[in-house]
């Protein structure tokens, strides 16, 4: 598993770092990068990602960042958004023990301005960014428009749509402790190793919980089968 790259010196001055996630999330919360990145960074960790005033999936704000496949297989996947507690992401909203907190559902929209579809999807982790789970449902974001990406965060969802980097028990191991908040797309087949920018766009990054009527997230669930999980660049 790749570790992530930390904030670099350059841009250290805007990042405030904090390695102990709060004990619950803020939410109902949706980051909709009102005035600036809110410290989301990029791929690589070094750098902010780029606000944009308008033309998110309301017209207003958003953040974007570009991604270039030179040294990249076809259908890796890629970190393109880092909403990450030692960068102070969202002032640390997004940070804390979800399954405690009730959350169960979370949704972003993701802008795709390739010539080409590209499949979306999340990787949520503790601080230290392991235990992980990725979220893949097969989103496909068409190009040159808004897509919003969707997951239920509920134990039933363990191998359908969330695949712990591990045991099925890192599902607990990291929703009870999210630290890092992360959105990226698959190489599409041919285009990997090619000298082929992705540009994507990320707004209204939502957490929620369940209605009244609903029931609250189960923390215990049955042991599943393991089945092979989706590797990700992380």
């Amino acid at each position: 598993m790749k570790s992530t790259v930390f904030a670099s010196a350059a841009i250290a001055a805007t990042l405030v770092f904090s390695f102990s996630p709060q004990a619950y999330a803020t939410v109902p919360y949706t980051e909709n990068f009102t005035s600036d990145a809110a410290n989301w960074a990029d791929n690589t960790g070094q750098a902010l990602a780029a606000f944009v005033p308008s033309g998110g999936p309301d017209g207003s704000s958003y953040i974007t960042t570009t991604f270039n496949a030179s040294g990249t297989k076809d259908g890796a996947g890629v970190i393109t958004f880092r909403g990450q507690d030692e960068f102070n992401s969202s002032n640390h909203a997004f940070e804390g023990n979800w399954l405690a907190g009730g959350i169960n559902h979370f949704s972003a929209y993701v802008l795709n301005t390739a010539s080409v579809p590209v499949t979306v999807f999340a990787r949520f982790a503790t601080a230290s960014n392991f235990p992980g789970v990725a979220a893949d449902n097969g989103t496909i974001a068409p190009p040159n428009q808004w897509t919003l990406l969707s997951f239920d965060i509920n134990p039933s969802q363990i191998n359908a749509t969330l695949f712990p980097e591990g045991p099925d028990s890192f599902y607990t191991d990291a929703f009870s402790s999210i630290g890092h908040v992360q959105i990226g797309f698959d190489i599409p087949a041919g285009l990997g190793m090619t000298n082929t920018n992705f540009t994507l766009g990320l707004d209204k990054v939502s957490i929620n919980t369940p209605e009244p009527t609903s029931c609250v997230l189960a923390l215990g669930f049955a042991s599943l089968g393991f089945i092979r999980r989706r590797s990700r660049t992380t």
